[in-house]
């Protein structure tokens, strides 16, 4: 599961735009046609590394329910057609970097490949893949591979390689779990 915000988006969302009614309100960018930021910036170089590269192609909203995280929002005017349906194409990435208030979005990335697939169903009761973009570790996760939780200043890299080796393994777990359940629910014709 993707880390749910402990700020109401604030490292996300740190632009404005003006609403038909004449409101501000708080948006976020996703781009598109750059990378991910290096794994070793902390938070304020990674949203750095967004806002200086790439191209800006939707300003949105983010937020959670029942179902997860969501953004809405609207294209940029000046983004032509053929990067609107490269966006419409593209799977979201976030990026979650160590804040003092915990693991924050500070960015969303257009992709080809998201960071690793989640079996789920589409509404015909098919099998699909769903994007997600990470999880959180919970302490005793943290613990077995001897990390901290405490924010990073200079971060670990082999740590950070024991993070992702334990997120893929769960991961995949995960997916192979939930395809079983789904595949269960499906023979049984429910």
């Amino acid at each position: 599961m993707a880390p749910r915000s402990n700020t109401g988006y604030q490292y996300f969302a740190t632009g404005n735009v003006l609403t038909a009614d004449g409101t501000q309100r708080k948006v976020g960018r996703i781009t598109l046609g750059t990378g991910h930021a290096n794994l070793r910036l902390g938070y304020i170089p990674a949203a750095d590394h967004y806002d200086n590269t790439g191209t800006g192609v939707a300003v949105v909203a983010a937020g959670e329910d029942i179902h997860g995280i969501w953004v809405a929002g609207a294209t940029v005017p000046e983004v032509p057609e053929t990067k609107v349906a490269e966006l419409r194409r593209s799977p979201l990435s976030g990026d979650w970097r160590p804040t003092p208030k915990g693991l924050e979005l500070v960015a969303a990335l257009a992709v080809n490949t998201p960071g690793f697939p989640v079996v789920g169903l589409n509404a015909s009761g098919e099998v699909q893949s769903l994007v997600a973009a990470g999880m959180v570790l919970s302490q005793e996760e943290i613990d077995a591979i001897g990390g901290s939780s405490a924010p990073l200043e200079e971060p670990d890299l082999a740590l950070m390689e024991r993070f992702a080796a334990l997120q893929a393994k769960s991961a995949r777990l995960a997916a192979l779990a939930r395809k079983r359940r789904y595949d269960d629910v499906l023979r049984r014709g429910a």
